[in-house]
């Protein structure tokens, strides 16, 4: 979260950059030695990290004896029967290479079972709960990856699964996104994480996975997935591959995030999990809303059936959250520049970015509540027998209610508002002569969900291994009920004064004349414009598929293969109505000034502050129930037009089928694993062509059409890695990927626009557009020592036929010139480049005196640079990426006692291009293009504080507070050296209270 005004200096940058590399200089410290363990429990649980293999037990479990001695160069399937010798106790591997300690199968089913001893088994999974160990996980990979084990993020004071994934290296999260109703500035005054960038790249270009299968992409505009929808808990942990095998899909040239489930072998023969929830925002009092929310998950596992081979896993969670933020933002199109030239352009050697004007200001606070719910199950069978099998289910759903007000002064509305004043030197400046006064309310609503389904097995014949699989993914993001009134008059609240604006604190402030100041006071008098505006929109995607994995060969020179089909189906819906365009009744009679909202039963006369000691503007607060009730009543007699109804509706199919074949060749400290997958996609599309009612005329086919395209792969990858021993491992990985364009480009909503002169003038999406291909080059180290750990990464990425972020715009407009008729169409840019380096690191702080020798300190940093050719003319030969700041850093600072713990995190983000600066004409008619107006997303940052207390074995109190230094949620402007333009969020603090009990 950034701070208001300018980007922070110099000094807090090369700060938040020096905290990676202090971890380093930790490292180098000497480890306290470790003292000698000798009971059960001890051994078993240094043997798992000596070797790096996860074990899993109940500390109840183990007899309490002493553990015998082991001799030096004992493997660790022979060390781990020494130390199971005698003691009623069987190990069993599980296929993800977890080593389960069960008691040994009784064959005697008529017995009673035993006695379950009198206090909680203490349950031990030893992945997840040490750091050494998660790395040791990390190590092992045949691949490089990141894991963040749920006991680390549970505790974390992240709001959903997007602010959570940040927490990775190399994760930059996005508080907004490009996609038209369901992003903008309102979407980011929600104050929490919508989407991610893995390395630079947006969520197209990445991949989401639930436990290894794909996830239904559901966004109406790219083929990104909305994260928000996801709380911050529920899998047991979040893995972040960074390089991809041939058993990879083709389209994650960033990166892949793998969402993973535990089964009931892994968390344990029972366990019964009630966690309780309740938060806390302080915004929320400013306008009239409760801040307190909560919620709650409850988790229950067993192992049963013979043998306990069957294990089942059940979830559910329920929370509720408040939010309020107040804004500060502009009118699209007003602002300008301040100084042109005789025709009202940017004057030549000036930097567009410092000669910003703006011409508008919108002074805004926003109020909601988002509801979550979902489900979970995982079924596992696993006999004593070369086979077993798994289903997987899951189902999460969010719903938000969010309501807008703006107080909005329009100062450059269009050329009459403004005047250019020659300044003798063939220059002009740009005055705002007029001001419009504006009141606005809006409905922000959405609806999520998402539902996963997931089977399959694995069967063992000698030296083959089968591994089939069947899912299905099912998705929406919905803005079911947007509604939006305004209040303002051509005529009435139009004066002739000037908008001028100053700095506060590094909010623009206007300076209002007394015409302004005296419609302000009598704001109940103000007319309506806007008599009620409703706006639906629904986006699905059905996602199906299976495949089947092969592997065979003797350790040491395996042979994988593969086959995977998976079908999409698409459909998004956009319909708007406003009856009194067509002379139809609406929400408000034509007649309604703001103070009759009481009257109409639309308000309980309770009118707030937009922003106290900043915008001291007041608003009426509406009930947007009841003004939806009245726009539905009002409405029925409305008669849509073909091209209303269907002018922005689409609709499409994709299906994807592909193969793979990789060796897994190992000879001593080598592995390398080449790889070849051979994807195929056919997509087919449907949409409408308005601009005649359907009927097709002169040559143009009104109405429904179809698109067809079809996408081709091969890629090559080859993966080395060079393990010298347990303690160190070094990477090679040149691999390659193929993203397709998202169906909206391909064919979105087309128009067909006539001009004064009767020219027709085709804009559609084009069937023709290149998927993007890419070359990746990453090399990395990983290392560990006593009571620490690091990792190092260098990578580069080539993109050819670069398609950058355009939501719900098309990418980059050019003739088409095939066709007798002007034809507009969206094309593909040419290569980009990305450089960059990760550091990962952990230090446990033993070398400190006591008590300070329990510190942990953990960190990440990530630098990139990148280029990209867009070839679009009114912008610079060589752009940056869209999401990628130069520097991130991630940090965290534990204290961890016999029963508690306190931890402070801390992110920072440097600088990154939300937009590309093509704003077309301002309200004076001057060309607001060019890659100096580019929107950016100024540096943020974010302090919380984090802590856990085990009352007892069975209960735990957690505490978390958010935003400790009261950051701002969100700060973007036009131009990255400029603040004459910007947007601003602020949103508070929040708190978290979870009690956790086990059973």
């Amino acid at each position: 979260m950034s701070r208001a005004g300018a980007d922070p200096c110099l000094g807090r940058k090369v700060a938040a950059i020096a905290l990676g590399a202090a971890l380093l200089a930790a490292g180098t410290a000497p480890a306290a030695p470790v003292p000698q363990r000798n009971n059960l429990s001890d051994a078993l649980l240094s043997l798992a990290r000596q070797s790096g293999r996860n074990l899993l037990f109940q500390g109840a479990a183990l007899p309490p004896r002493p553990a015998p001695a082991i001799p030096e160069g004992t493997g660790f399937l022979a060390a781990l029967d020494l130390l199971l010798a005698g003691t009623g106790l069987v190990h069993r591997e599980q296929p993800d290479g977890t080593i389960v300690i069960l008691p040994v199968p009784s064959r005697r089913p008529s017995l009673p079972p035993p006695p379950k001893p009198p206090e909680p088994a203490e349950e031990i999974l030893v992945t997840g709960q040490r750091m050494q160990d998660r790395f040791a996980a990390e190590l092992r990979s045949p691949l490089p990856v990141h894991i963040l084990p749920a006991a680390e993020f549970n505790r974390a004071a992240d709001r959903n699964m997007a602010e959570l994934l940040g927490r990775l290296p190399g994760v930059n999260v996005m508080m907004t996104s490009l996609q038209g109703d369901l992003g903008g500035i309102d979407r980011a005054a929600r104050a929490e994480g919508q989407s991610i960038a893995i390395r630079g790249l947006g969520g197209a270009y990445s991949q989401l996975l639930m436990d290894g299968v794909n996830i239904a992409q559901s966004l109406p505009y790219s083929r990104d997935v909305q994260l928000s929808l996801l709380p911050p808990f529920g899998p047991d942990a979040l893995h972040l591959e960074t390089a991809l095998t041939a058993d990879k899909d083709g389209d994650a040239i960033g990166g892949i995030i793998d969402f993973r489930s535990a089964s009931a072998f892994d968390l344990g023969a029972e366990r019964t999990r009630i966690s309780l929830r309740g938060n806390w925002t302080t915004r929320t009092g400013d306008y009239q809303l409760s801040g307190a929310g909560g919620g709650g998950e409850v988790e229950w596992s067993r192992l049963f059936g013979r043998d306990n081979a069957l294990g089942l896993v059940l979830r559910a969670h329920a929370d509720s959250r408040p939010f309020a933020s107040q804004q500060q933002t502009y009118q699209s199109g007003q602002f300008d520049y301040a100084i042109t030239d005789a025709a009202g352009h940017n004057p030549a050697g000036m930097d567009a970015d410092r000669n910003l004007l703006a011409t508008s200001l919108n002074a805004q606070f926003v109020r909601g509540r988002t509801k979550r719910g979902g489900a979970s199950a995982a079924l596992d069978w696993r006999p004593d027998a070369p086979y077993s099998a798994f289903l997987r289910a899951g189902w999460s759903r969010a719903d938000t209610e969010q309501d807008v007000y703006q107080v909005g002064f329009q100062g450059g509305r269009d050329a009459s508002f403004t005047r250019r004043i020659p300044l003798g030197n063939g220059l002009y400046r740009t005055q705002s002569i007029k001001n419009q006064l504006h009141y606005w309310f809006q409905t922000n609503p959405d609806e999520a969900e998402l539902l996963t389904l997931h089977g399959g097995g694995e069967i063992k014949a000698g030296a083959l291994t089968l591994r089939p699989y069947l899912f299905h993914s099912w998705g929406r993001n919905d803005k079911p009920r947007h509604i939006e009134v305004s209040f303002w008059n051509s005529n009435g609240t139009t004066v002739d004064e000037g908008l001028e604006v100053v700095d506060q604190g590094g909010y623009p402030v206007p300076l209002l004349g007394p015409k302004m100041q005296a419609m302000l006071a009598d704001a109940a008098a103000i007319p309506a414009s806007n008599l009620g505006e409703y706006t639906s929109l629904t986006s699905r995607q059905r996602k199906d598929g299976g495949g089947l994995d092969l592997e065979t060969g003797p350790d040491g020179m395996k042979l994988q293969a593969g086959l995977k089909l998976v079908r999409s189906d698409n459909s998004v819906t956009r319909r708007n109505q406003r009856p009194q365009n067509s002379g139809g009744a609406a929400a408000l009679p034509p007649s309604t000034r703001m103070g009759d909202l009481t009257a109409l039963g639309l308000s309980d006369g309770t009118w707030v502050t937009v922003a106290k000691g900043l915008y001291d503007y007041q608003v009426p607060l509406i009930d947007q129930g009841l003004l939806l009730e009245r726009f539905r009543a009002n409405v029925g007699d409305f008669v849509w037009t073909p091209d209303d109804y269907n002018g922005n509706s689409m609709s499409g199919h994709e299906e994807v089928s592909a193969a793979y074949l990789q060796a897994d060749l190992q000879r001593g400290p080598w592995q390398l694993l080449p790889g070849l997958r051979v994807e195929r996609a056919e997509i087919s599309t449907r949409y409408w062509l308005s601009g005649n009612q359907g009927v097709p005329a002169g040559g143009i086919a009104y109405g429904w059409n179809h698109g067809e395209s079809r996408y081709s792969a091969w890629l090559p990858r080859l993966l080395v890695n060079y393990t010298p021993d347990e303690d160190q491992r070094y990477r090679l990985a040149i691999w390659t990927g193929q993203v397709r364009p998202a169906l909206y480009q391909l064919s979105g909503s087309a128009t067909a626009n006539r001009d004064a002169n009767g020219t027709i003038t085709l804009i559609q999406g084009n069937p023709d557009l290149k998927a993007v291909s890419a070359l990746n080059i990453d090399l990395g180290g990983e290392w560990r020592w006593a009571g620490g750990h690091a990792g190092l990464s260098l990578y580069h990425k080539q993109l050819r036929h670069y398609l950058y972020d355009a939501g719900a715009n098309y990418n980059g407009l050019a003739d088409g010139g095939e066709t007798s008729l002007p034809l507009v169409k969206p094309y593909n840019g040419g290569t980009a480049r990305l450089w960059g380096a990760e550091l990962a690191a952990a230090q446990e702080l033993e070398f400190l005196p006591d008590p300070f020798n329990a510190l942990v300190l953990e960190t990440s940093l990530n630098s990139q640079h990148s280029r990209v050719r867009l070839n679009m003319p009114e912008l610079a030969p060589v752009e940056r990426l869209q999401y990628a700041p130069d520097w991130q850093v991630n940090g965290r600072l534990r204290y961890a006692a016999d029963d508690w713990s306190l931890s402070v995190s801390y992110s920072w983000a440097d600088a990154y291009i939300q937009k590309y600066g093509l704003h077309g004409l301002s309200g004076s008619g001057s060309r607001m293009n060019g890659s100096a107006l580019d929107v950016w997303v100024r540096p943020s940052q974010r302090l919380d504080l984090q802590g856990d207390w085990q009352i007892s074995p069975s209960a735990t109190l957690e505490f978390s507070i958010r935003n400790l230094l009261n950051d701002l949620a969100y700060r973007a402007t036009i131009g990255r050296q400029s603040d004459a333009v910007p947007e601003t969020i602020s949103s508070g603090r929040s708190a978290q209270l979870v009690l956790r009990l086990e059973f």
